[in-house]
């Protein structure tokens, strides 16, 4: 009798799970790989302009197919395919129509007192004026990209690798897109949770998801997002450097030939509330408690 395949699509975590041993010679090697890890996963999100779901969707890349590799169980974890389209190419692709991201970001920042601005939780109507200036002007540039006839968002985007191809195979396949946002709010210092736009069910054409991505890159400047960031003090809200990066990965549904309807839910990786439980419910004293929370469709 063949083994049911239980296939967990994983489609994104909020921090990645790094659990840490104290016990002997193994806290200083334990204590390296996880400062190379978050370097690295730093890297990509932050310096090469990824956002970090992005980021930790290439670490779950990783990851799951070690767990494959080892075929433990009937379980089988994929990460639905996925291209990210960093912040530096959206604003290189903008500055093609005139439009300088950074450099019209920073004159809506600059003139803020950030400080006066955290104490009283709430933004100077000058502030509110130019954002929604900025906005506009956003959206305005954005409306002057032109796909010329057979012309793929690849091209479209300098430096853009496989994003046709993922368009080609969903579109094969009779499925969607999710275009999401990827900004800095997945991370172990801010939960920025709903307050940039995510698209759902998104036609695999290039039109199509041209006009998701500006309903991303206009929500990392919309009020939402940016009321949200206030009240969590992120002390890189008035940062005059934009950061805008998209994510654009296969939805994962049921068709109406599926026997069973696809169910989703959240997997916490560690109990929020306190350190990892042993079967007789004692806390493991050895290994420090982590913040991973992992989406899961399964």
């Amino acid at each position: 009798m063949l083994r049911q395949i239980i296939r967990l699509f994983i489609v994104g975590l909020l921090s990645l799970p790094i659990y840490v041993s104290a016990a002997g010679t193994g806290t200083a090697q334990a204590l390296s790989a996880q400062v190379l890890e978050q370097t690295r996963l730093y890297d990509y999100a932050e310096t090469q302009g990824y956002g970090y779901k992005t980021a930790n969707l290439r670490e779950l890349e990783v990851i799951s197919r070690q767990f494959n590799a080892k075929r433990i169980s009937s379980i089988q974890i994929a990460v639905p395919v996925f291209v990210g389209i960093s912040s530096q190419q959206i604003q290189a692709q903008l500055a093609t129509v005139g439009f300088n991201c950074s450099e019209r970001w920073a004159a809506v920042v600059r003139p803020v007192d950030a400080k006066a601005v955290f104490a009283a939780k709430q933004f100077p109507a000058a502030f509110l004026a130019a954002r929604s200036d900025f906005n506009q002007a956003l959206n305005d540039a954005w409306k002057k990209f032109v796909l010329l006839p057979g012309q793929g968002l690849d091209d479209f985007f300098v430096g853009v690798v496989g994003l046709d191809a993922l368009l080609a195979d969903v579109a094969s396949r009779g499925n969607r897109l999710m275009v999401r946002s990827t900004g800095k709010e997945d991370t172990k210092e801010l939960a920025n949770a709903g307050g940039n736009t995510s698209v759902p069910n998104v036609p695999p054409t290039a039109e199509a998801v041209l006009a998701a991505m500006l309903e991303v890159v206009e929500s990392y400047f919309g009020m939402k997002s940016l009321t949200q960031r206030l009240g969590l003090g992120d002390a890189s809200l008035f940062s005059p450097e934009a950061f805008a990066p998209v994510l654009i990965q296969e939805m994962v549904g049921e068709k109406s030939s599926d026997a069973e309807p696809v169910r989703c839910g959240v997997m916490f990786t560690e109990e929020p509330e306190g350190a990892i439980k042993s079967a007789g419910d004692e806390p493991v004293a050895h290994i420090q408690k982590t913040t991973g929370i992992t989406l899961i469709q399964a």
